[in-house]
């Protein structure tokens, strides 16, 4: 085009541009619309099963996960429909059905391992299994039984909990349900988490391995447990040691929540799952696992904070809103709101409990000041605490511990400097000053006097 082209020509010109333009990017929005729809389609939960027979015995466990996956329950081994997908352990050995096209990790939301019994997957089946799920914030499902394999023993002891023997199971001559089988008990022991596991008045069935949890790990949650007379040890042999665990020590069903919120479950008993022991239990069973299944896949008990603000009631401001100045012994309020909701349909609304507090902590040493938030009604979580008495660099956070509910992690960086001098202060402090003043003047006083009687000697004295 040029000063020379005709205004008719200019336009077919730039038609003709056009043109080519739309066909060439035609290919490359497809392509981009069919990796879209690719990533949209791909399944969240992996469901992994020992054998394909356990579609017909714990069918109504698959149609749970079906039902939260929104998918149907009875899909075939291999196939995934909707967010669920279904494999044998046998189809999960192949390394190829675990990667897409581009030979990268399907990155599943959930993994459900009904595989008690598998001893080895793949190579490297635990990194393997863990690099399955999104490293955000993914999460598992384990379910162990008497003679496990090395996979749910690995998985478990990677989630704080440590199995039993594996031809040991959980005794219980005073809660059992039957005579016929001392391994079938009862036990209504459960976690005071009514967002992980409500009160059931008929208690729970269960029928496995027992487990105990590592005491130096904190974050293992104790679900359900066995009742004070139960006990595990192998049911053919005489007891010649001590157990591993007696009493309500044995935990039968354990969790854990880490620090970015992924959430896993240890299940000692794949019978307890089973469609049998959901008919024997009343739904107890049923209602459990439901309610278990909700918690693991983030469904329940989510938490996040709204607002965190800080303000100085002395009136002295930071530099940034991240940052807080203040000095010795200001005065701090903080307020705060934070949001929960049910379900992941539920909008979010205002979430109140007292056991939320402000944490002040020094970076570099372990100075610790701990302020309670008190709840206004109607309003956010508010409170007041008292800077430090020592300068330096400090850290705001603010802390929830509720068994079940997301951990949150919100902070504010908090600078404290030396204490004002206010001219009441200054008035106070006069004898002080004046005191060192006078000594001051003491000593120049008498410096000078004695320079100037001083005279030097003669040679001759």
């Amino acid at each position: 085009i040029g000063p020379w082209t005709a205004p008719s020509e200019m336009v077919g010109m730039i038609r003709d541009w056009l043109v080519l333009a739309c066909v060439i990017s035609l290919p490359l929005s497809q392509r981009i619309g069919v990796r879209a729809a690719d990533a949209t389609a791909r399944p969240q939960t992996l469901v992994l099963l020992d054998h394909p027979s356990l579609l017909h015995t714990h069918s109504h466990l698959l149609r749970i996960l079906g039902r939260l996956g929104n998918a149907p329950h009875n899909a075939a081994p291999g196939t995934g429909t909707g967010s669920v997908e279904v494999k044998t352990t046998a189809q999960f050995s192949d390394l190829r059905l675990n990667r897409t096209a581009g030979g990268e990790h399907p990155g599943y939301r959930n993994v459900v391992l009904l595989a008690p019994y598998a001893h080895d997957l793949a190579s490297g089946t635990v990194d393997e299994l863990l690099n399955l799920v999104d490293s955000d914030a993914g999460n598992f499902w384990v379910v162990a039984a008497p003679g496990a394999g090395g996979v749910a023993i690995r998985l478990a002891a990677a989630f704080g909990f440590e199995l039993d023997e594996p031809n040991t199971r959980v005794v219980d001559y005073f809660s059992e349900v039957s005579s016929d089988d001392v391994s079938l008990i009862r036990t209504s022991q459960l976690v005071d988490a009514s967002a992980m596991a409500p009160p059931s008045s008929d208690g729970i069935l269960f029928r496995g391995i027992g487990m105990v949890a590592h005491a130096d790990n904190p974050l293992p949650i104790e679900v359900l447990r066995a009742e004070p007379t139960a006990y595990s040890y192998s049911i053919s042999e005489a007891i010649t040691d001590y157990p591993l665990a007696i009493g309500s020590s044995v935990v039968l069903v354990g969790a854990m929540q880490a620090r970015n919120n992924a959430r896993a479950v240890v299940f000692g008993s794949l019978d307890m799952l089973s469609d049998d022991l959901f008919a024997l239990s009343n739904g107890s069973n049923a209602a459990f696992a439901r309610s278990l299944a909700l918690w693991t896949f983030a469904d329940t008990a989510n938490l996040r904070v709204a607002s965190f603000e800080m303000r100085n009631l002395n009136g002295t401001t930071g530099a940034s809103p991240s940052d807080t100045a203040v000095h010795e012994g200001d005065e701090l309020e903080y307020c705060a709101v934070l949001e929960t909701k049910q379900t992941q349909n539920d909008p979010w609304v205002q979430y109140s409990d007292p056991r939320v507090w402000v944490e002040i902590s020094q970076m570099a040493e372990t100075e610790r000041t701990v302020a309670l938030v008190a709840q206004v009604v109607g309003g956010p979580l508010c409170g007041r605490v008292t800077a430090p008495d020592r300068p330096g660099t400090y850290m705001a956070k603010l802390v929830h511990h509720r068994i079940g509910y997301a951990f949150i992690d919100e902070a504010r960086r908090l600078s404290v400097y030396p204490a004002r001098h206010e001219p009441l202060l200054v008035i106070a402090h006069l004898p002080h000053y004046m005191s060192t003043a006078g000594v001051f003047l003491s000593v120049v006083g008498y410096t000078v006097l004695s320079a100037s009687r001083w005279r030097p000697h003669a040679k001759a004295e």
